[in-house]
């Protein structure tokens, strides 16, 4: 597996979208300390506000490396070439689990450097009929915060990885990736469900069970419900996806 994931890992450093992708969450945060002034910025306020950019820039990098043997049709020569077809999967997913440690690491990085380090008050404006919410934060709160975003993400990429390896299409893979990272799809996905489970008699609540939604929910302070909630739900999406995609792909016929 080392061998492959190497030549990954050098494909990786070749594509132009690495290198775009890892900066615009950083460029996008310190565009807001400028406006805001970076005196009255903290390390937790300007690493929640990168949350979306960031998830909507993995959510791009993710398509397009996963799906990028599918586009250049080289994936039939790589997968027949190796003896066991799980490790070019695990070889995906360890790359871009790599790629977003590196993600999040330049952008908590931008965040400190911006920051300065303070992170006692956190002033989040909500809506303007509505107070403001001040909370002190410290940094141990902010490091579980900052590693159940890690957690969603990559799980996230467990779930790009499946439906790339599943429909075998760039296109179907991209489209997936940006409606999901929105919170569409699993919107539309998980009102369906509600309501056949309504016909049915059945209460249930679906969004317990979102990943977009568990990701967009995060907020500081961190509760313990809330961190839990996060914990569970990331494990068993990479869990669960993992190991479909690697069972797909096993059996899949690319000949």
């Amino acid at each position: 597996m080392s061998g492959i994931l190497s030549f990954d890992l050098f494909l990786m450093r070749k594509k132009l979208s690495l290198y775009v992708c890892l900066l615009l969450p950083s460029a996008f945060i310190f565009l807001y300390a400028m406006f805001a002034g970076t005196s009255s910025c903290t390390l937790p306020e300007l690493f929640s506000i990168s949350s979306i950019p960031i998830l909507l820039c993995n959510s791009v990098f993710y398509a397009m490396f996963s799906g990028n043997d599918l586009k250049k049709g080289a994936i039939k020569n790589v997968a027949g070439s190796l003896p066991n077809r799980i490790s070019y999967v695990l070889s995906k997913a360890a790359a871009m689990i790599l790629y977003t440690m590196l993600s999040l690491g330049i952008t908590i990085l931008t965040a400190l450097i911006l920051s300065r380090g303070k992170m006692n008050e956190v002033f989040y404006s909500v809506y303007d009929d509505m107070p403001g919410l001040v909370s002190k934060i410290d940094a141990g709160e902010f490091i579980r915060y900052a590693a159940i975003h890690l957690l969603l993400l990559i799980a996230f990429m467990f779930t790009v990885l499946f439906i790339c390896v599943l429909t075998g299409s760039l296109s179907g893979t991209f489209t997936f990736s940006i409606l999901y990272c929105s919170g569409m799809a699993a919107a539309v996905f998980y009102s369906l469900l509600e309501l056949i489970m309504m016909k049915l008699d059945i209460e249930c609540d679906f969004t317990k069970i979102s990943l977009s939604m568990q990701y967009h929910d995060l907020s500081l302070p961190l509760t313990p419900e809330m961190f839990r909630n996060a914990l569970i739900v990331g494990a068993a999406y990479i869990l669960i996806f993992g190991v479909l995609s690697c069972v797909v792909f096993r059996r899949k016929d690319i000949a």
